[in-house]
């Protein structure tokens, strides 16, 4: 019968670091050689251009609820404030999210919630 070593708990929590941190890269990397669904950069147009002071119905018309605007603005004004390229932040802000996400459900089954 064949006896396995079983890794110690910092080995697999290592393990497990370096396979999260190689999905979120391979990720990124895949996300990066595709363009933006249509709906995704119409909503970051519409976005600028309430930030440049347009009026909901004069100058754009968005049938999904008003609010979604308000949720693509924060990579707008860091486009804006920063210089920096627009899709470029929306994705690093998505996957911030997903990250953000995926932590706090690692916390709260690991506190048994």
């Amino acid at each position: 019968m064949r006896v396995f070593n079983v890794p110690s708990v910092e080995m697999q929590r290592l393990l497990l670091i370096l396979l999260m941190a190689s999905i979120f890269l391979f990720a990124w990397k895949l996300q990066s050689a595709l363009f933006l669904n249509y709906d995704v950069s119409w909503l970051m147009h519409a976005s600028e251009r309430l930030l440049a002071g347009g009026t909901y119905s004069r100058d754009f018309f968005e049938t999904n609820p008003p609010l979604i605007l308000y949720l693509y603005l924060p990579p707008v004004i860091f486009s804006k404030i920063f210089a920096f390229n627009l899709v470029l932040l929306f994705r690093a802000g998505c996957f911030s999210a997903r990250q953000n996400k995926l932590r706090s459900k690692a916390e709260s089954a690991k506190n048994g919630a």
